[in-house]
């Protein structure tokens, strides 16, 4: 959404198609849209006052830009679902036809679900300068032993990629050996779009607040067993702070966790407006990832003006300045963690890199800007 705000503001022209699946509750990344268009059909959205989506209502009215939802049943490998599968398949051609009709100069498709890779080939064999951006190169980032199914369709049909990170480049590099597919590196920067949701409570924090936050999809590859080793390093009673994890998922210490006083779990899917509140409110976001590719975890943070404590894995070398926006440790080194969170409550350290994020915040605008030029350059023009 803000690489859209970053064309928007340099004049350009912009259609929006959003895919929405049977089971999507209206919640995005960066934006809410409780609207629920029927299945196999489209629908224009008109109605821009939603969090995370407010500021296109000025580029809506000067006709500048348009929203679209479609709405459809996910693709998957199974011999039961093949007569949704052939249904959906035919609407996503419908889809693409609409899609081409329209002669865009570039149409950059984003999403790691094979839904968004066949509306890709579909366009391509419609003529249309398409890009498919892609989060994730491998089935499982930590052996990449496998390519991740999308990406290998992708490839098979000579799509065009970008990829987010240095990371996931070696990663598909690692993969294809002497091949070298047609692909470019370009990051992102801030997701500002939440910006715009407003502050609310969460029931079970119990008017807590400057506590450390681990929030997110919880899968055992986050680390969240090297934070429990950690806070028993921690003299947490001394400090007066909890530590909250917030998310849906499972890992063996979760039922520890639970029973112990010095944590607040909230093990359920999270919103939004959850999210936004529960980086409001805390002191510092801690990921002891063991591995990653890329995440959204620092552009949603840092909208906020919080430091991140993070292991030393490419998501965060690559988007964290130690000791200047966060403090970085090794990986699995529950020692190292500790007394990074312990740190994080210096006084002056934990006051200059917020002023350091606020820096960064600022410039985020620009680097939209910037942003999008490297497509134009690339895409475009």
């Amino acid at each position: 959404m803000p690489l859209i705000e970053a064309f928007l503001k340099k004049g350009y022209v912009v259609d929006y198609y959003q895919m929405t699946l049977r089971y999507t509750q209206g919640v995005y990344e960066s934006f809410d849209l409780p609207i629920k268009t029927r299945l196999y059909t489209t629908k224009e959205i008109i109605d821009f006052h939603h969090p995370g989506l407010q500021r296109f209502n000025q580029f809506a009215m000067k006709g500048t830009f348009r929203m679209f939802q479609f709405s459809n049943f996910i693709i998957v490998d199974s011999w039961k679902r093949m007569p949704l599968n052939i249904a959906s398949k035919c609407f996503l051609k419908k889809v693409a036809r609409i899609i081409a009709t329209h002669e865009y100069d570039w149409v950059n498709v984003v999403g790691n679900d094979m839904n968004s890779a066949i509306i890709s080939v579909l366009l391509k064999k419609n003529h249309v300068n398409v890009l498919h951006s892609i989060h994730e190169v491998c089935r499982n980032h930590l052996t990449r032993s496998q390519m991740h199914p999308v990406c290998s369709y992708l490839l098979q049909n000579d799509i065009m990629l970008n990829l987010f990170s240095k990371k996931s480049e070696d990663d598909l590099l690692h993969l294809l050996k002497d091949e070298r597919p047609v692909y470019s590196v370009i990051p992102f920067s801030l997701f500002t779009g939440y910006q715009e949701f407003p502050v609310s409570e969460i029931s079970e924090l119990k008017g807590e607040d400057d506590y450390v936050l681990f929030y997110g999809y919880i899968v055992d590859y986050k680390g969240l067993d090297i934070l429990y080793e950690a806070s028993r390093l921690l003299k947490l009673g001394e400090l007066r702070k909890k530590i909250v994890v917030a998310g849906f998922g499972k890992a063996d210490c979760l039922d520890v966790i639970s029973r112990d006083e010095n944590f607040i779990l909230i093990n359920r899917f999270l919103n939004n407006h959850e999210i936004t509140n529960l980086i409001r409110r805390c002191h510092v976001v801690v990921c002891p990832y063991r591995s990653s590719s890329q995440t959204g975890i620092t552009q949603t943070v840092f909208n906020f003006r919080k430091p991140i404590v993070a292991t030393r894995v490419p998501a965060f070398t690559s988007t964290i300045e130690n000791r200047k926006t966060g403090l970085l440790v090794d990986i699995e080194d529950a020692e190292q963690l500790a007394d990074a969170i312990h740190k994080s409550y210096e006084g002056q350290l934990y006051s200059e890199m917020c002023d350091n994020i606020s820096r960064l915040l600022t410039r985020s605008a620009q680097d939209w800007i910037d942003i999008s030029r490297q497509y134009e350059i690339r895409y475009i023009h």
